[in-house]
């Protein structure tokens, strides 16, 4: 039965039988990682003070004075799917915006730690150190690139969401070459940051996050959510994700998300101690931040679920009356960001809302910045355990 199957797939007889064709190709892309960036990184290996990332900004504005190395890359990047459509995308970028501050809390307090949660997606950001080292600067970095590739006309040739997403997907390809170099890797965790776990990621910040914001009470209406999944598969085309990978609308995110959701272990002492460094930031800066830290942990707990919460080792709070009153207001910020004039005030607000969060973070204005080492060389082989969630 297990036999081609890596040992991260749990509960494999019954994602065969419920998802008889997706499972062996998922088996499969869970070994396969991105070639085109790896391999410019590979070719800059030598470049130094930042160089990489100054010419792929150059080369998004004028793809004709980019470096060769540049080639394979810069033409899968501006070969534009047939399926894209820009006012869609400009929509579900609006739509983000206009949910401002409570998509900035779904993002964090939902999505992100979700990510955290994979046993074995999470080994790069492990081994990398990115989070648990400086995690306000690895937050204000995730911050960045959201926001980049929501902004207002950032997706269109030339934008800046262009380049955000190019970055990322180079930060991707340096942790594995760091990773083949340097570190430790098992073969049961796949390839490191592999096309299921990337796959995985776009899920989180798309269908995800829209589930959360439903839970709190701010429904998208069907056009909103779709041209917001359409936005991420922009993106996840952008970072290289393979197009069979793609989910085309929020049905078939959906469908990917329950095979992510049968087929992955239970989160492990990594995925505990990585959540806990997210949830802790604030209280690392300021020993005061007891109550938003205990807020924090309340909307984590509500926003995840009890038994996910558990099994991150989020912490019970006597804040959890302030749920209904959080719903309430969330309803009432929806109620007014359907409206034509609120949506454009709301689209305006969270604009204001993410350039205040990038200017505040505690590690300062960042941009994004290649890793230029491993903070831990290996991982201990721990065996993956079944959920029961």
């Amino acid at each position: 039965m297990n036999i081609g199957y890596p040992s991260r797939m749990v509960n494999l007889e019954a994602a065969l039988q419920k998802f008889p064709e997706l499972t062996p190709r998922m088996a499969h892309w869970i070994r396969e990682a991105d070639p085109l960036a790896d391999q410019l990184i590979d070719a800059t290996a030598d470049w130094r003070g930042g160089r990489l990332f100054c010419e792929m900004d150059k080369a998004v504005r004028d793809p004709d004075a980019a470096p060769p190395e540049f080639g394979p890359l810069l033409e899968h990047t501006f070969t534009v799917p047939t399926w894209v459509d820009f006012d869609r995308i400009a929509n579900g970028g609006e739509f983000f915006l206009s949910t401002h501050v409570v998509g900035g809390i779904v993002l964090g307090a939902r999505s992100l730690i979700m990510g955290y949660a994979a046993p074995a997606g999470n080994k790069p950001l492990v081994l990398s150190g990115r989070l648990e080292g400086s995690v306000n600067r690895r937050l204000a970095e995730t911050s960045r690139f959201v926001f980049d590739v929501n902004k207002p006309g950032s997706l269109r040739p030339g934008g800046a969401g262009i380049s955000a997403a190019l970055k990322v997907r180079l930060i991707h390809a340096k942790v594995r070459q760091m990773i083949r170099n340097y570190g430790e890797w098992h073969d049961e965790w796949g390839a490191p940051i592999n096309q299921h776990d990337m796959m995985a990621t776009i899920l989180l910040f798309g269908l995800v996050l829209l589930e959360g914001l439903e839970h709190l009470g701010l429904k998208p209406s069907s056009e909103e959510a779709e041209d917001y999944i359409m936005l991420w598969r922009y993106v996840g085309y952008l970072l290289g994700v393979e197009p069979e990978l793609l989910p085309a609308t929020r049905l078939e995110a959906e469908r990917l998300m329950a095979f992510v959701d049968l087929t992955q272990a239970a989160p492990d002492e990594d995925a505990r101690r990585l959540t806990a460094a997210f949830l802790n930031a604030s209280a690392a800066e300021d020993d005061r931040a007891t109550p938003p830290l205990a807020l924090g942990h309340t909307l984590a707990r509500e926003l995840l679920g009890e038994k996910m919460a558990d099994a991150l080792g989020i912490q019970r709070s006597r804040l959890r009356h302030v749920i209904p009153v959080v719903r309430g207001t969330v309803r009432q910020l929806n109620h007014l960001r359907l409206r034509d004039v609120g949506r454009k005030s709301a689209v305006e607000a969270g604009i204001r809302y993410w350039e205040w969060v990038l200017q505040n973070n505690p590690a300062g204005p960042v941009d994004l910045t290649l890793p230029e080492t491993l903070l831990r060389k290996s991982i201990p082989r721990a065996p993956l355990r079944q959920r029961s969630m």
